[in-house]
């Protein structure tokens, strides 16, 4: 078995099979539905993270967008050991709502023994290849009464990028539907949403999705607010 090591975390993974056209919620579900969540029963000395979420689908439903998926899905989470050589038993109880033309809520009590295993080692390392990486240039948002100006600027120029979109992690600034305007120049990659009910953030979340030569790409963006201004500017 692997020994276990103060401040080594170890990947916990809950893999979710859906039946066709059934999805289950991200952490921000949009318009409708219930994010999925766990609770944790650990041995003394180890402490859950926070689930890495893979980037979502944007699902639209008669109109309604939510963010979700299906078919399968596989969760990560690290658990932090406090201390040296923890044994015992992970327990966790899920929660989720799984959906299709009606809503069902479900949940399971799951268990896996504090031990080495190499199939979850290699799931683990899969399905972090499916969480956003990090973007690295500088995001702000621009609120209007009637729109938010999501701006991302970065050193290289975006190119020729195709199917962009924006998960938000705070649901409301911005509405889910319509999808937004997309402007490329150079550098600069500019999405115009309809203004959403919520009130004005000082930072704004979410995952930003594109295609770029055949490739699907998703970052994380840290969008702080730029300039809020009480009427639309002129275009």
């Amino acid at each position: 078995a692997r020994k276990v090591t103060a401040g080594a975390p170890i990947i916990a993974t809950v893999v979710f099979t859906m039946p066709p056209h059934w999805h289950i919620y991200w952490q921000n579900p949009g318009d409708s539905g219930i994010p999925t969540t766990f609770a944790w029963d650990l041995p003394a000395g180890l402490n859950a993270g926070d689930i890495a979420w893979p980037a979502p689908e944007r699902i639209d439903t008669e109109g309604l967008i939510t963010y979700g998926y299906s078919n399968e899905v596989a969760l990560n989470v690290p658990l932090i050991p406090t201390k040296d050589s923890i044994a015992g038993e992970v327990k966790l109880k899920a929660n989720w709502l799984v959906c299709k033309d009606i809503c069902i809520p479900e949940s399971a009590e799951l268990s896996a023994p504090l031990a080495a295993n190499a199939e979850a080692a290699r799931l683990a390392a899969a399905t972090q290849a499916h969480v956003p990486q990090p973007f690295t240039g500088n995001a702000h948002v621009d609120v209007t009464t009637d729109h938010v100006v999501l701006t991302l600027a970065q050193q290289n120029p975006w190119g020729d990028i195709t199917r962009v979109r924006f998960s938000p992690i705070e649901d409301g600034l911005a509405a889910n539907n319509p999808a937004p305007e997309v402007m490329v120049a150079g550098n600069d990659l500019k999405l115009t949403f309809v203004r959403g009910t919520a009130d004005t953030l000082a930072v704004w979340h979410g995952v930003l999705h594109y295609t770029i030569g055949g490739k699907d790409v998703a970052l994380n963006v840290t969008a702080h607010a730029g300039a809020v201004s009480v009427s639309e500017s002129v275009p």
